[in-house]
């Protein structure tokens, strides 16, 4: 007898219009499905990094709607994966198909040179983890090969400039330990060239 009603649950609803005129009616039905739908909440995005162009994200969302997922926030896919993605800054968003909300949690993916050559020419001269300004609490301990701890730096430090205790350090390999924020470990290796 009226011209709304208060959905609480999804399914399928059927509303019918009826004209009585005496004992003749006419009337017009018409189906409506009514979806469960709300705005998205980031929980997680898991990253696998430290690859030239190999990285991958993957974005978890809860929520009560059915979502999408976008690192440009233009278009915009049903898969919450995105692979061969390049070492940098990214901000993925999520929203909700019905247009219920949208969400968006800022991420990086890390890499790291596999030289450098600290000779005072302006290239290369130092070594660090790009894109690390992202991650200030990011701890990296560089060693030498037999294992003795020469630096620690920090996401966002100037990097290392091949010295320990004010000497220069031999042209070899060193290793690395990265530890992330939320206890992620990487270990790596670079060369030092003079």
């Amino acid at each position: 007898t009226t011209q709304s009603i208060i959905v609480n649950q999804p399914g399928t609803y059927t509303v019918t219009v009826k004209n009585v005129y005496n004992n003749f009616s006419c009337d017009a039905s018409k189906d409506f499905i009514v979806t469960n739908s709300g705005p998205p909440t980031i929980i997680d995005i898991a990253t696998s990094d430290w690859s030239p162009t190999n990285n991958s994200a993957v974005i978890t969302a809860t929520g009560s709607g059915t979502y999408l997922y976008s690192l440009d926030n233009v278009n915009f896919q049903t898969s919450n994966t995105f692979n061969n993605l390049l070492p940098g800054f990214y901000t993925a968003y999520v929203k909700d198909e019905n247009g219920c909300g949208k969400a968006n949690e800022d991420f990086v993916l890390l890499n790291y040179p596999k030289y450098f050559t600290p000779n005072g020419d302006g290239y290369n001269d130092t070594w660090q983890i790009r894109f690390s300004t992202f991650e200030p609490n990011l701890n990296i301990d560089i060693f030498d090969r037999f294992g003795k701890f020469l630096i620690r730096l920090r996401g966002g430090d100037s990097g290392w400039d091949g010295t320990y205790n004010g000497q220069d350090v031999f042209s070899t390999d060193y290793w690395f330990v990265v530890t992330r924020e939320d206890g992620k470990i990487y270990k790596g290796h670079f060369s030092l060239k003079r």
